[in-house]
């Protein structure tokens, strides 16, 4: 048993040795297909919302993020500035920094790219809403009562992370929550894109 046990540990290190070129190309395919890309750009998008948004709530600097879903949103991001930049963190926090012209304003993301900044949403009238939340949240609130996306607050008094979704508010969310939120979101998102990207390659053929 001592010896086949380190035969087969021996033979492990060999068949890695002799078809390390291959398995070199194999890993490669895999990285290129398109479906791991974009596993992987969605993973990297969540990071980067999660990073500036508890990078913000850490300073106190407010925020306003409107992540789209199936509902579009472009009526909101029309009526800001268009931007169509790649989402990243040091993007977001450049927004949203104290004494810049959108501070103010919401930010419209669609998939991995932020489409527009300085967006005005709707407000809402809803009695729910504290009496301590300010604009923002009641702006995000009114969005989400009128459409599917996930919007994100931070609040400028108290660095708190608020996220509302189809009118619920959920205060007070951490970076395992809201992570969970995002990854469910990208997922589900990804489901009707490949079904529709399926049903038009079936009416080519």
């Amino acid at each position: 048993r001592w010896v086949l046990g380190h035969l087969f540990q021996i033979s492990i290190i060999g068949f890695l040795i002799i078809f390390q070129t291959e398995l070199r190309r194999g890993l490669t395919r895999i990285g290129q297909t398109p479906l791991f890309r974009s596993l992987l750009k969605e993973e990297n998008v969540v990071h980067e919302i999660i990073k500036s948004v508890f990078s913000m709530a850490q300073a106190k600097t407010g925020a306003l993020i409107a992540i789209e879903r199936e509902v579009a949103l472009k009526a909101y991001s029309e009526n800001g500035i268009a931007l169509d930049g790649m989402l990243s963190s040091e993007l977001i926090q450049t927004i949203f920094a104290h004494n810049t012209p959108f501070h103010d304003g919401g930010i419209v993301v669609q998939g991995s790219r932020v489409l527009a900044v300085g967006c005005v949403f709707p407000l809402s009238t809803s009695q729910k809403l504290s009496k301590n939340l300010g604009m923002r949240h009641r702006a995000a609130l009114g969005l989400s009562e009128e459409t599917d996306a996930l919007i994100i607050v931070v609040s400028e008094e108290t660095g708190g992370v608020t996220v509302m979704n189809q009118g619920k508010i959920t205060r007070e969310i951490d970076e395992e929550k809201l992570k969970a939120s995002l990854a469910e979101l990208y997922q589900t998102h990804r489901s009707p894109v490949k079904a529709r990207a399926a049903s038009a390659r079936k009416e080519n053929t």
